[in-house]
């Protein structure tokens, strides 16, 4: 379980990289896991 944990841990964290390469900066970060979490 833990090691299924800490791969999606993984993958949450290079979709956010992804996502802050696309939107130009790393200030969105926060913002985007809020509303990936709601």
């Amino acid at each position: 379980r833990a090691e299924l944990l800490a791969s999606l841990q993984g993958t949450i964290t290079a979709c956010a990289v992804l996502h802050a390469t696309f939107t130009g900066g790393g200030g969105d970060d926060a913002g985007w896991e809020d509303d990936e979490i709601d």
